[in-house]
């Protein structure tokens, strides 16, 4: 081979290499751009993934020793693995495309986080999946799975009543055409102010004008009961109606106890509560305006439950109001302070 034949053999290797090289780069652009593009939404394995978790959360929660004093968060994995999943949903925004049964598995796992603690990612999934079912032709029917469907309009709409996003509520119940008589509008306004005390709601009014007012709570100021109860529980009006009857005995303690309910009381149950306070005499019930205000030493999800506090310390917990005589372990607690 002479000179000249020996020069053109490399420069056509080298144009090879400069082509194999430059497809490689081009694949690894292409690798790089798809890598980086947003992937398909998977709703079905999101919704199953969930409920997975959910379930096996739930059937093994965790004992009270590996829990420590944080009773409030004790669903708290539920609610993350929740944002895991779902948060690039509500940013997608692809409820359009979504067959009806993708909107439904949305909505339901939605509806599940919000049972636990309503948030706003919670309350604006559901918004989004009624606003989306309002638009086709054939309303959702139920399918004998919880929540039932067909009431997703005033669902969603509790739902952003109990995240507190009540701008977000009085437009949706206008374009959703909630009735006026389960629309919550008293509390469109309320802004409670921020500071060291807790603020909650005391409905009142009549049965067809609820009104809410805010009042504030300090647990640093002198001996209390914080009593986390719920209207719907058959543990809690038992030990409502009796300390409600033998309401002197708190009174001769001096120590004042204070009948707290979940956020999430706020919407669907509501009624329960305002018709509770109005006919006991002495004992009223009030709404927390938003739980993880509070100490990590208090939850609300389990009730009854008793948190006897001085200065702000909690000195003892009493669990529910079963056996025999309840009523003797509260009182010797509550003499205690």
């Amino acid at each position: 081979m002479n000179v000249e034949e020996r020069m053109e053999s490399m420069s056509k290797i080298k144009r090879l290499m400069v082509g194999a090289a430059l497809l490689v780069f081009q694949a690894n652009a292409v690798h790089a751009a798809e890598s980086e593009a947003p992937r398909p939404l998977d709703v079905a394995g999101s919704y199953e993934a969930f409920m997975a978790f959910h379930d096996e959360y739930h059937g093994n929660l965790p004992d009270q020793e590996e829990l420590g004093s944080n009773h409030r968060d004790i669903f708290l994995p539920i609610q993350e693995e929740f944002h895991r999943l779902f948060k690039g949903v509500l940013e997608a925004e692809p409820f359009p495309v979504l067959a009806s049964g993708a909107l439904q598995e949305v909505y339901r796992t939605a509806y599940t986080a919000s049972f636990y603690m309503p948030d706003e990612l919670s309350a604006r999934l559901m918004k989004s999946v009624s606003k989306e079912l309002q638009q086709r032709p054939s309303a959702p029917q139920s399918d004998g799975q919880h929540p039932p469907m067909e009431q997703h309009e005033i669902l969603s709409y509790y739902s952003l009543i109990n995240a507190r996003l009540f701008d977000e509520a009085r437009n949706f119940a206008d374009h959703m055409g909630i009735d006026e008589s389960q629309r919550r509008e008293s509390l469109y306004g309320i802004r409670p102010g921020g500071g060291e005390a807790l603020n909650l709601l005391r409905p009142g009014g009549s049965d067809s004008n609820v009104q809410f007012e805010v009042e504030s709570l300090n647990l640093e100021r002198g001996p209390m009961v914080i009593a986390a109860v719920d209207s719907g529980c058959h543990f809690s009006k038992e030990a409502m109606e009796y300390l409600d009857e033998n309401h002197h005995k708190i009174h001769d303690a001096g120590v004042p106890v204070h009948w707290v309910t979940r956020q999430s009381n706020t919407g669907r149950a509501l009624s329960r509560i305002h018709d509770w306070n109005q006919d006991a005499e002495h004992i009223k019930m009030r709404i927390a305006w938003r739980e993880s205000d509070w100490p990590e030493t208090i939850a609300f999800h389990t009730t009854p439950r008793f948190y006897f506090i001085e200065d702000g310390e909690l000195e003892s917990v009493m669990n529910g109001w079963v056996g025999e005589a309840p009523h003797e372990e509260f009182f010797k607690l509550l003499r205690r302070l």
